[in-house]
């Protein structure tokens, strides 16, 4: 009954109430039993989407977010890749490329730090605007030097690259997931169904000397009945929101000064106590 069923029918090793080690370096992105993303579910409707621990430790009810900014995409705040003596290499039908670490400006990158994430064409101009999910690649030093690296997509690309065109990078949302902080502009991942251990930081530079980091997986519910933790303006009138007040945790009635995802529906009569950090049963609606 807890083990969610994943792609062909077959149940995960891995339950919802369990969670799974993985010691890797801190210069190569652990695996867990399934790829991040990985989509599971129970017979009773309820849906589950497996995740990887950002860093600090989760509790269960807790809301998890995407990283607003940090680490997550490199783009033009952060480091947009511009593609110039290695752009050739992006032609029309290969799904296997070698670029340039000179093509990366300032951010290293730990070996496939971008794995079953996404990798899009960010300007209008060339291949603009399209999008594709990521293989496999090596590990950047962004040192400006000629050394080519090699990235593989699932897919070939549609046109080929110019010389002028930027390429970002994004993780998979349920990589690294972190608790809901009151930031408005985070992505609403799923919730926390057990005590899950905090995971070690990976590298931002690939030249320190390696060493073992432990990664911790286990499955965020999505859709269905949840107890979810709530903040002290909770009761069970009207929809689930992101708090905008308290950090992982929920509310219902709505802050007119906050733009607040809607996560589901209250399910049971309970209210919080001052102080939040009470349970309410929700419908959640974040991921069919």
């Amino acid at each position: 009954m807890a083990n969610p069923i994943v792609s062909g029918g077959v149940a995960s090793p891995q339950s919802i109430y369990e969670e799974l080690a993985v010691t890797a370096t801190n210069q190569t992105r652990a695996e867990g039993e399934h790829p991040v993303g990985t989509r599971g579910y129970l017979d009773d409707g309820r849906v589950y989407y497996y995740c990887s621990n950002g860093g600090a430790g989760l509790t269960p009810g807790l809301l998890l977010a995407i990283p607003a900014t940090t680490g997550l995409t490199r783009h033009a705040d952060h480091d947009k890749i511009v593609l110039t003596s290695s752009y050739a290499a992006f032609a029309a039908g290969a799904s296997r490329f070698q670029w340039q670490e000179a093509d990366l400006d300032t951010s290293d990158i730990i070996e496939n730090e971008y794995k079953d994430g996404y990798m899009w064409f960010e300007n209008a101009a060339g291949a603009g605007g399209l999008c594709y999910k990521v293989r496999a690649h090596d590990r950047v030093d962004a040192s400006g030097s000629a050394t080519t690296r090699v990235i593989e997509l699932f897919d070939p690309i549609l046109t080929a690259a110019v010389a002028t065109d930027e390429i970002s990078f994004g993780r998979n949302r349920h990589d690294r997931v972190i608790a809901s902080s009151t930031a408005e502009e985070e992505g609403a991942v799923g919730v926390a169904p057990i005590t899950v251990t905090a995971s070690t930081a990976i590298a931002t530079d690939v030249t320190t000397t390696e060493s073992a980091t432990t990664t911790y997986f286990f499955w965020a519910q999505t859709w269905g009945p949840c107890a979810v933790a709530m903040d002290e303006n909770t009761s069970a009138a009207g929809m689930a929101m992101t708090s905008g007040v308290t950090a992982g945790q929920i509310q219902a009635s709505v802050d007119a000064s906050k733009l607040m995802l809607d996560i589901g529906m209250g399910l049971s009569a309970t209210a919080a106590a001052a102080g939040g950090g009470d349970f309410l049963l929700t419908d959640l609606r974040i991921c069919p």
